[in-house]
């Protein structure tokens, strides 16, 4: 049994913080997290015992990441399927060390074309490899030639909508994602840069089908009408949420939907500097403005919201965006934490520091509720019970073009 002592613990079930407090762990399962006033050894099974002492140091649940998508995050270049399988595999697998280095012990991958991130779960769940806590939508389903349809499942009509999502949940997908609006319609501008591609009748059937069998669907939303009817339909999660009003916020909240926002995602591809183009920067210039009128709406309304960062943001940034949109820092940590982990079905697992959890947690030489930065400062992660030095992990992961530095 190894216990873990003196830190102050973020526990992120309910408000409490424990000072000078301990977690011990036995194999990959929390046992006891308290004080160190009322932690008594004796209680223990056992005798041989580890003691690893945190003095100074803060203890948070595993992040979150709710959106993201392991083939491409944080590369450089046009999102296209130019790289061959065997290579977008082998960026997955870097990507998956980069999570465990990052902080981030699960993860909501939305999907791909091929067949890398599937895989990689299930490498992961056998032991094969060392990636986060993965669960994942097999592909991205869409009407004809939407948004990023190039790494889609296309569908044409209803008739064909209802096997793609039939056929997904036969093969074991964890969710449904549905691209619900278009985003990429360059030679037609609008007032929101964006249009629905779904009509309200197959969102609903869309609905029916996986609800019908208890599985959750997800949609990539942009726009107000495109949002509202999604939000109509039930779905149980949206992406993005662009040019959301306040009353689809409103009802997003009476309806329990949860929102992931991807706002450091947005921001990110706002930027030139990631070599995407001009006419990409420019467009998603101003879906980031519109954007953070969009989440204002979502924290005022009381929206559950779980964090993400789709394909360029990172966590922290992620968080501190939605404290700077007017959520508290324990509310943005939640985002990234328990909230995150009941939108994955996983609260029963990680999230927060209880016992009869899996031994999911960061340590910080700082405090994050004191300053969010802090995140960006990781010693150590112990994922699955599994004890892991974040400077052991950083020298072993090679500089690379493909990728910003730091990646």
């Amino acid at each position: 049994m190894i216990i873990y002592k003196n830190a102050d613990i973020i526990t992120m079930a309910g408000n409490e913080i424990i000072h000078n407090g301990v977690i011990a762990v036995n194999g990959n399962k929390i046992v006891k997290v308290c004080s160190n006033d009322d932690f008594n050894m004796a209680e223990l099974d056992g005798e041989n015992h580890v003691i690893v002492d945190l003095s100074g140091k803060t203890v948070m649940p595993g992040l979150i990441n709710s959106h993201m998508h392991l083939t491409m995050w944080r590369s450089f270049g046009s999102i296209t399927l130019s790289k061959d399988t065997a290579t977008q595999a082998f960026m997955a697998a870097r990507n998956a060390l980069n999570c465990i280095r990052k902080g981030v012990t699960s993860v909501r991958d939305m999907g791909h074309k091929d067949d890398v991130h599937m895989q990689l779960k299930k490498a992961s769940e056998e032991g094969v490899i060392l990636a986060p806590r993965i669960k994942a939508a097999i592909e991205i389903i869409e009407m004809s030639y939407g948004h990023a349809y190039h790494f889609c499942t296309q569908v044409d009509n209803s008739d064909q909508l209802v096997k793609a999502i039939r056929q997904q949940i036969n093969f074991g997908t964890d969710f449904i994602k549905i691209i619900a609006s278009h985003d990429d319609l360059w030679h037609i501008e609008s007032e929101q840069n964006t249009v629905p591609w779904f009509s309200q009748e197959d969102l609903n059937l869309a609905v029916k089908t996986a609800h019908d069998v208890g599985v959750k669907l997800s949609a990539h939303a942009n726009g107000s009408e495109c949002i509202r009817r999604v939000v109509n339909a039930g779905f149980d999660c949206i992406e993005h949420g662009i040019f959301m009003t306040e009353d689809t916020a409103k009802l997003m909240k009476e309806k329990q939907i949860t929102l992931v926002p991807t706002l450091s995602g947005y921001k990110e591809n706002s930027q030139s500097y990631w070599n995407r183009g001009e006419n990409w920067t420019k467009r998603y210039g101003k879906l980031w403005d519109g954007h953070r009128k969009s989440i204002e709406y979502a924290v005022k309304c009381g929206v559950n919201i779980a964090a993400g960062t789709d394909t360029l943001g990172t966590m922290p940034e992620e968080i501190t965006l939605l404290h700077n949109a007017g959520m508290t820092k324990f509310e943005a940590l939640a985002a990234a934490t328990i909230n995150g982990a009941v939108l994955l079905d996983l609260d029963d697992k990680v999230g927060s520091l209880e016992a009869g959890k899996l031994a999911d947690f960061i340590v910080l030489s700082r405090n994050p509720l004191e300053d969010l930065s802090a995140l960006e400062d990781i010693t150590y992660v112990v994922f699955n019970g599994s004890f892991y030095d974040i400077k052991a992990l950083d020298n072993i992961v090679p500089r690379c073009s493909i990728y910003i530095q730091g990646w």
